[in-house]
């Protein structure tokens, strides 16, 4: 799926303001061609690590990324398995301060923990923390207290 996003970004980057690209993907990046006979070995390019790209390029989408990851928990939920994107499941680049991650997190071992960049630091209760003191920076003052 990475070689997908690779060759959209490429495709993008070389436009002109008059050119135009159609680009397919589905969400979760499921999909492709239905000869496989397995969905799990088909695949096409994750419309939420796309749309999550051209966002950081700074080309406006109007797609509400925390929705379109909603949409692809739902689907993973139906499908019974995890899809192949990987914006949700590691979460949009945190581009504020109030989205950056505890630096004291334990380790993230599971998809359910890894929602923890939306659904808050409960889903990681209990896990490893593989750090001896707490973690501070003068970079990150929310590190300097306890």
């Amino acid at each position: 799926m990475r070689a997908l996003t690779a060759s959209a970004y490429t495709a993008i980057a070389t436009l002109d303001a008059d050119d135009v690209i159609e680009l397919d993907g589905t969400i979760g990046g499921i999909g492709g061609c239905p000869y496989c006979g397995n969905g799990r070995a088909t695949g096409m390019m994750p419309t939420e690590d796309a749309i999550h790209m051209f966002e950081q390029m700074g080309i406006d989408t109007d797609i509400d990324v925390d929705k379109l990851i909603e949409c692809v928990w739902m689907l993973d939920d139906i499908l019974g398995r995890p899809t192949m994107g990987h914006v949700s499941k590691a979460g949009p680049f945190p581009t504020t301060s109030d989205k950056w991650y505890d630096p004291n997190a334990p380790f993230v071992e599971t998809f359910e923990q890894v929602k923890h960049f939306k659904l808050g630091p409960s889903v990681y209760e209990g896990g490893i923390y593989p750090w001896k003191e707490k973690i501070r920076s003068s970079q990150r003052p929310d590190t300097l207290t306890d």
